[in-house]
């Protein structure tokens, strides 16, 4: 499994949309459908794990 971790240099607030845009990547070497999880962790002394959505992404 291969993961992207991204670490905002400040807390985004919570109801804000934010964009993530990927230069200098290849894609795989062959085509399909692959899922892309998010996940956030909460801010706070015990930081939750917090799953927010799954797209399907596909290349050809």
């Amino acid at each position: 499994n291969n993961f992207v971790e991204i670490y905002p240099t400040e807390p985004i607030p919570a109801g804000n949309k934010i964009e993530v845009v990927f230069s200098n990547v290849r894609n795989p070497r062959f085509g399909g459908m692959y899922h892309f999880n998010a996940n956030i962790r909460t801010p706070g002394d015990v930081p939750l794990l917090r799953y927010i959505g799954t797209w399907l992404l596909t290349i050809e």
